[in-house]
């Protein structure tokens, strides 16, 4: 079973507010100046992104990560599908690299004719380039602290492995994460997070060389998510 490194998808805002008086407008000077400074930081982040060295270090980790789900397929990154600040990147005067902030960056990957997304998971270190990671690949909307605690891949992986009579964990591995179905429309709150809702998911785990669908139903209510894993029935 991989151990893989998770993350929350959060929104990123930068807002102004105008109103009169000295008081005010020495408060809306210091908001345009953080302001341009956030959005420095983003431009610089962005080249950053599209540098020959971090993109190497991506290339290896999406190449190792697609040789894990499988061995015998020679993987093909076909583009940057989305980005994602988590956290709001700082740089230093003569530092290439941010020294901090976190993002998600995604690529569309041809997985011997399976187009997967890949997740890649960068956290800005303040004496080193990024630390680099693999989040699950795929679509899924499972928060950070549920990932990170591991119980939804450990429930997916266990149906996973049943349903393909495989008795070996070390072959184990979520290949693919993708939304089936929205149960209940979700419902934000001024942040963007999620605060009610509930989905379908179908997780697709390779064990002993077989594939199988697995479903993981998440609900959030009063701000908590639970999830469900269920094995999909096959028809004949």
């Amino acid at each position: 079973m991989r151990s893989v490194v998770l993350s929350v998808f959060a929104l990123f805002a930068i807002a102004a507010a105008v109103v009169g008086g000295p008081a005010a407008r020495a408060a809306e000077n210091h908001a345009a100046l953080t302001k341009a400074a956030a959005e420095h930081a983003i431009k610089r982040l962005i080249g950053y992104v599209k540098s020959d060295p971090y993109m190497k270090v991506v290339r290896t980790y999406i190449h190792g990560g697609a040789h894990q789900i499988d061995p015998k397929c020679k993987a093909k990154i076909l583009n940057r599908s989305g980005f994602v600040i988590l956290a709001m990147p700082e740089f230093k005067a003569g530092v290439a690299h941010p020294v901090a902030g976190a993002w998600k960056d995604l690529f569309q990957v041809d997985r011997c004719g399976h187009n997967v997304t890949f997740n890649v998971l960068a956290t800005a270190r303040p004496d080193k380039p990024p630390k680099i990671g693999l989040l699950l690949p795929g679509e899924t909307g499972a928060p950070v602290v549920m990932q990170t605690q591991g119980k939804v891949e450990a429930a997916a992986l266990t149906l996973g492995m049943k349903a393909a009579a495989c008795r070996n964990p070390s072959t184990a591995i979520i290949a693919d994460t993708r939304l089936q179905k929205v149960l209940i429309p979700a419902k934000l709150d001024k942040q963007g997070h999620v605060i009610s809702g509930a989905w379908r998911e179908i997780w697709s785990v390779e064990a002993c060389d077989k594939t199988e669908p697995v479903a993981i139903i998440f609900h959030v209510q009063k701000n908590r998510i639970s999830f469900k894993a269920e094995p999909v029935s096959r028809k004949k």
